[in-house]
């Protein structure tokens, strides 16, 4: 009942896509809503027809409203022409591609227009803009909020709900942790990897990007509220049974829980 609008982050393997979806709510709170991996050859275009099923899926408030899909941000740091292919077969405000910088300052940059190499010239990619993600930010936020405690009166703001994942999603959205480095003589903070499959904290900090860029940082209490007047409602059957996936379905999704 609290999510007021979805986002979804991508991350590309050469064997798979895995797509970590969020939703959001008032005060920065959010909900992991699935975890899906998407098996086959990211060079092939048959993952990234499945991943396009996915930003044109619904999902259902326990009050019947029905919101699409608000914003995927896919990582293009891989098998980069075909993310920017993938991302052109939509608007610039529905699916963008995203590179993770460690180094930024800031969780968003400003988008830039895309160029691929032709013939030895850079030419441009259409309208397609590419977005910088802060990650190294992201992962503090992210961790701070995993560190908050549920409290009986309220819980706190950026408060993070999960369904029943397994143990490695867990292992891996806590992959890293952020210690001193000896670089050229000099300590400096870096992230260090302690669990090899860190794509839930990727696909989580491209998700939080995407929810981002929708404007969360800015948003008012009005401007939830006017958000729920976008959606339609779905008239809920009495008794309905919600069964919980333990094999992929019929469309070769592997949800997470």
């Amino acid at each position: 009942q609290g999510v007021y609008f979805i986002t979804a982050g991508v991350d590309v393997q050469a064997d798979r896509l895995e797509v970590q979806i969020v939703g959001w709510g008032k005060r920065k709170r959010s909900w992991v809503v699935d975890y899906r991996v998407i098996l086959g050859d990211t060079a092939a275009l048959e993952v990234w027809d499945k991943l396009a099923l996915i930003v044109r899926e619904t999902w259902e408030r326990e009050d019947g409203m029905v919101m699409p899909m608000r914003m995927m941000c896919v990582d293009a740091g891989y098998n980069t022409p075909h993310v920017y292919t993938f991302c052109q077969r939509f608007a610039a405000d529905q699916v963008v591609p995203v590179k993770g910088q460690d180094k930024q300052g800031v969780m968003l940059s400003s988008p830039r227009p895309v160029h691929i190499r032709k013939d030895g010239k850079p030419v441009k990619v259409g309208a397609l803009k590419l977005w910088n993600v802060g990650v190294s930010l992201l992962k503090s936020e992210l961790y701070g909020w995993l560190r908050l405690t549920n409290t009986a009166d309220a819980e706190p703001d950026g408060y993070c709900h999960f369904p029943m994942l397994d143990a490695a999603f867990f292992r891996g959205i806590t992959a890293e942790t952020l210690e001193f480095k000896l670089v050229r003589g000099f300590k400096q903070y870096a992230w260090i990897k302690k669990y090899k499959a860190n794509e839930p904290l990727d696909t989580r900090n491209y998700a939080r990007a995407a929810a981002e860029i929708v404007g969360i940082s800015r948003f008012t209490d009005a401007h939830y509220e006017a958000m729920l007047g976008q959606y339609s409602r779905r008239e809920r059957a009495e008794n309905k049974q919600v069964s919980r996936k333990t094999e992929p379905d019929s469309d070769g999704f592997w949800s997470g829980w």
